[in-house]
């Protein structure tokens, strides 16, 4: 219903109305929506590598995770995206 109500360019309130929904459920989605699509954005980071290194060490948070420095860059986003979740 929120993107019914982005398509129809009506509001929020519009839309929860021809829906016989309350405005404030709405609300609530849009938001939670727009927070999950700014997650899922990946961000680079800078990195250091050291040549003698044989793996990768990644720190998301109070996560560190090591991986074999022979990984695929979407291995590595897919691993870190799969542990923000």
């Amino acid at each position: 219903m929120v993107a019914e109500a982005a398509e129809r360019g009506e509001s929020l309130a519009e839309t929860a109305r021809r829906r016989d929904v309350h405005p404030q459920t709405l609300r609530w989605w849009r938001t939670r929506l727009r927070s999950a699509n700014k997650r899922s954005a990946v961000t680079l980071l800078p990195v250091r590598v050291r040549p003698e290194s044989a793996s990768v060490r990644i720190v998301v948070g109070e996560i560190v995770l090591e991986v074999d420095a022979g990984a695929t860059p979407d291995f590595v986003a897919a691993l870190v995206q799969a542990l923000r979740a």
